[in-house]
């Protein structure tokens, strides 16, 4: 008898409970995918992170701000080739569903910490000769329809200008994106934000720093928090991939509370899964039993189960993955939440896991057959 035959009949023999193994399946890889797509984006950062910058903040706290005199001190430490300020605006377009990053920044100093962010020449002139000049990624102008020119307004939920949140920019570069991901942000003068916000002149967020050589790095930050270790504001110098990753963490530890959640989701898989085939098995052992007795050897029926909880596992992963990629390619997700993709290694990775869950889940069932009598099966169901 085909083998194949065999399988498709012992799976479509209980449809009903075959479909809900099934669906438990679909489920938990459809989980999967989305959960990684999350820890992806909270990630995607640190992993962009280069290896040549550092980030000096705020000793005390991330949010505290940093007096803008700290650049030119920094400056000349030796081993340092360009140091740039930042500061978070908070703005959004619009509503507040329509917020992004927008930084107040000195460009020529931002340009040379950031040399990834590449603006026309003939765009970054007109930017610096508009005060109210604002430099766009492409993303972020393609997503809002902003044209070279257009005059835009953005609310911040920080800063105001004489008691107004709202604050006015002219559109005059647009530049690319890059593998850095340096089009999904907005770029703007610091001098206009300075004279014009109601609160905090003369203090920036953090600080940026582009090193001579990525060997340097622990020395330079050494330095760094020396200088300023007796100052009101002392600061913790980090490099680009650690403040990325302490950044994240004051939103929670996403990596390992997915893990949690998987190894919970699966886990529960597993056992639903297990428990079908199980008392499929048990309500097949007359049969199995027979087919012992015209000369089907243990090896070739356990062979059969542990092939069904294999084909379930892993048409589960690929209907689930499948859908869970449908849906982070969806425009409203990637909207809202740049860098929601599933990546290369959670495919493999989840494919593993589905080998290994077919297999786990059909010992159980497979030490059913080989432990059976075939003569007591048999005077048991006849």
């Amino acid at each position: 008898m085909n083998y194949w035959i065999l399988l498709y009949k012992n799976i479509t023999r209980n449809r009903l409970r075959s479909t809900l193994s099934f669906c438990s399946v679909v489920i938990a890889f459809l989980l999967f995918g989305l959960l990684g797509a999350l820890n992806s984006a909270f990630n995607s950062g640190s992993e962009l992170a280069d290896n040549y910058r550092l980030v000096v903040s705020s000793k005390s706290s991330m949010m505290k701000l940093l007096p803008v005199s700290y650049v030119d001190s920094i400056d000349r430490i030796e081993g340092v080739d360009a140091v740039s300020h930042q500061s978070w605006f908070g703005g959004y377009y619009k509503t507040p569903r329509n917020s992004f990053a927008q930084f107040p920044v000195d460009i020529d100093r931002y340009l040379s910490v950031y040399p990834e962010t590449k603006i026309p020449p003939e765009q970054l002139e007109r930017f610096k000769a508009n005060r109210i000049g604002a430099a766009v990624g492409e993303k972020i102008a393609d997503k809002y329809n902003w044209k070279l020119g257009d005059k835009i307004s953005l609310t911040s939920a920080i800063y105001s200008t004489r008691g107004d949140f709202t604050w006015e920019f002219d559109v005059e570069a647009i530049f690319p994106s890059s593998e850095k991901g340096g089009g999904q942000l907005m770029l703007f003068h610091y001098d206009y934000f300075d004279g014009a916000r109601d609160f905090a002149r003369g203090e920036v967020g953090w600080l940026g720093v582009r090193l001579g050589h990525s060997k340097n790095a622990s020395l330079v930050a050494t330095l760094i928090d020396s200088r300023f270790g007796n100052s009101s504001t002392e600061t913790k110098t980090s490099t680009e991939k650690a403040f990325g990753e302490a950044y994240l963490k004051q939103f929670g530890d996403v990596g390992f509370v997915t893990k949690i959640i998987l190894s919970a989701v699966f886990f529960t898989m597993m056992l639903i899964t297990g428990s079908s085939i199980s008392q499929s098995v048990r309500e097949r052992m007359s049969e199995i039993a027979l087919f012992k007795t015209i000369g089907f050897s243990d090896f070739s029926i356990v062979g059969l189960v542990l092939m069904e909880t294999l084909v379930v596992s892993t048409a589960g992963y690929l209907v689930g993955m499948a859908s869970a990629y449908g849906l982070t390619e969806l425009q409203l997700v990637k909207d809202s939440l740049p860098n929601f993709s599933i990546g290369t290694e959670n495919w493999f990775f989840a494919l593993f896991i589905s080998l290994i869950f077919g297999v786990v889940s059909g010992v159980a069932p497979s030490l059913t057959i080989l432990k059976s009598n075939v003569a007591l099966t048999l005077r048991r169901n006849y």
